[in-house]
């Protein structure tokens, strides 16, 4: 339609059913601060994908302590390179369980929404996008997992919000969403 969100609405394409006294979903945080609003999953999912990522971790780092404890054993050429790669493999262990306790957040300012990561000891801005701009916000289902997640989408970019979240919890974040672009 090539028409942001606000002229959909104002058109009659879409409808803001935001209930300001509906129940917030247990899954998310919502916190009005002064110049923004913030939008956070509660909680972390943990699914299959995320069980074989432990899983692989535990093997690696495993392997790694293998190496450090037994290093006497190797010969002396080899154990240097088997170090160097033991803690490679130890910052690989420490990278990923940093990205599997991370967990999303929007932050919706009066003209754009910033969509950030928030790990265990900082947060990053993952990707923005203006509001005049937003064209359209679904939720939208990942056919590889099975699992929705609320699209928000412009002409050249898309933010995805709440991956692995019940798609109830979803549709009130996509009423939300509409109902604070609009306004």
């Amino acid at each position: 339609m090539n028409k942001s969100l606000s002229d959909q609405v104002k058109l009659g394409f879409v409808d803001d059913k935001y209930d300001a006294y509906e129940n917030l979903p247990s899954s998310v945080t919502f916190v009005r601060k002064q110049d923004k609003m913030v939008l956070k999953v509660r909680k972390i999912v943990w699914d299959v994908y995320n069980f074989i990522a432990w899983f692989t971790l535990f093997v690696i780092l495993i392997a790694s302590i293998f190496v450090w404890v037994n290093l006497d054993a190797f010969s002396n050429t080899l154990s240097s390179t088997l170090y160097i790669l033991s803690f490679i493999a130890l910052a690989i262990v420490i990278i990923s369980v940093q990205i599997l306790f991370r967990k999303e957040k929007l932050v919706i300012k009066k003209h754009k929404i910033v969509n950030t990561h928030k790990y265990m000891l900082f947060s990053t801005k993952h990707n923005e996008m203006m509001k005049k701009d937003i064209e359209a916000i679904e939720v939208t289902e990942n056919p590889l997992t099975g699992r929705y997640y609320v699209s928000i989408i412009s002409d050249n970019n898309t933010i995805t919000f709440g991956a692995k979240m019940a798609i109830k919890d979803l549709q009130w974040i996509k009423k939300f969403l509409i109902h604070e672009i609009i306004r």
